[in-house]
């Protein structure tokens, strides 16, 4: 998290933020409505291929010098809101899209394998999971644009002004060159960590040593560094952790999940995918960690409905699904951490939009699961 803190630090004080924004910008337009909907799509598809963390870590810089352009002060706004909505709902829903887009989904794999003895191919995942997000998003596009009406329609600048503005930055700096360098080898090292059997936290330290090398370096020491750094989303992730390290490890996730499962059997077995979609939304306020999420309800899903008769395969990844579809707390997640720390949102703000988002997802999974999933093999009736 402090490698993608210090990225972000870097994107900003470089100048390269505000250099892709101009260049963004361009291309989306100057409608407000739009320009939100542009950066959600473009966090969906990166996420759905790159770790949310570092999808954020991208994005965070290019919205924030976007709202100082336009003067938008945190807090306030109701377009800096939706922008900031805009990459925390992108990324967290596209993440879902493969298999490789958040650690719930290999985790879902995983236990799929183990506990179910059943496989299911990355193609087989896409097939079934895109869809499905790609509703969610563009209902979820919908909905911040209807609970934050921006204040601005357009932003106070047409597209040859972009062009204009992004020509007078000049040549590119040695430390936007020493950022995108930086950013680009992160983004390799997380994509091929399997491969390279690199941890995480040790590209976290290549990062934070990358931008300040001496004389190429963004900043010139640690200090200068450390002033950028929102600390106070560091301890928010760590008090999350805590609390959901102690409900896994006291047995009180498991209990609440296991007597909650049980009355859930009575349900006809179209409403199963619904029922799991809301059980997880529910348990996983105690978590902070989609993966935490996934370890703890995946397995109880499998097997309650090992134990019911009830199809495996499909509430198993209805359960994958649902470890991501569920943004009621900023402490949910990480990535919804990060934007949070900016202060443009507020905890209701998230709450007015989340829940929505939550219930919407549950009932677009459910019809999904029947629709798309009888095609992908994931047959809704027990035979």
């Amino acid at each position: 998290m402090l490698g993608v803190l210090g990225l972000a630090v870097a994107l900003s004080t470089s100048g390269l933020g505000k250099r892709i924004s101009y260049y963004l910008l361009a291309v989306i337009g100057t409608n407000t409505a739009v320009v939100i909907g542009g950066y959600l799509w473009m966090s969906f598809f990166l996420s759905a291929f790159i770790d949310d963390m570092a999808v954020i870590a991208m994005m965070i810089p290019l919205v924030l010098g976007l709202l100082k352009t336009v003067d938008v002060k945190p807090g306030t706004s109701n377009f800096g809101k939706g922008m900031m909505m805009a990459i925390i709902f992108g990324t967290v829903i596209g993440g879902i899209c493969t298999p490789a887009g958040v650690s719930s989904n290999i985790i879902t794999l995983a236990f799929l394998n183990k506990s179910a003895n059943m496989h299911i191919t990355f193609l087989h995942w896409t097939v079934l999971a895109t869809p499905i997000c790609l509703v969610i998003a563009a209902i979820t596009w919908w909905l911040i644009l209807k609970i934050f009406p921006p204040e601005l329609k357009h932003l106070p600048y047409g597209k040859d002004v972009l062009k204009r503005d992004a020509k007078a930055l000049g040549p590119w700096s040695l430390k936007e060159k020493t950022t995108t360098v930086v950013f680009l080898a992160a983004v390799v090292l997380w994509l091929t960590s399997d491969l390279t059997k690199l941890p995480i936290s040790f590209i976290s330290l290549l990062i934070l040593g990358g931008i300040t090398l001496p004389r190429v370096g963004v900043f010139d020491n640690w200090r200068d560094l450390n002033k950028g750094i929102e600390w106070g989303a560091v301890l928010l992730v760590v008090g999350g952790f805590i609390v959901g390290t102690a409900s896994s490890k006291s047995g009180l996730a498991t209990w609440v999940v296991q007597r909650l499962l049980h009355p859930m059997a009575l349900l006809p077995v179209f409403l199963q995918p619904l029922a799991v979609t809301l059980l997880i939304a529910a348990d996983s306020l105690g978590f902070s960690s989609l993966a935490t999420t996934a370890s703890v309800n995946v397995p109880f899903i499998i097997a309650y409905a090992q134990q019911h008769g009830l199809p495996v395969l499909a509430l198993t990844l209805t359960a994958g699904f649902a470890s991501s579809i569920h943004f009621i707390l900023v402490t949910q997640a990480p990535a919804m951490v990060l934007p949070f720390a900016y202060g443009y949102f507020s905890f209701k703000d998230l709450v007015k939009v989340g829940i929505s988002v939550t219930l919407v997802s549950a009932v677009v999974i459910n019809i999904g699961m029947m629709i798309a999933g009888m095609p992908a093999g994931v047959a809704m009736v027990v035979k």
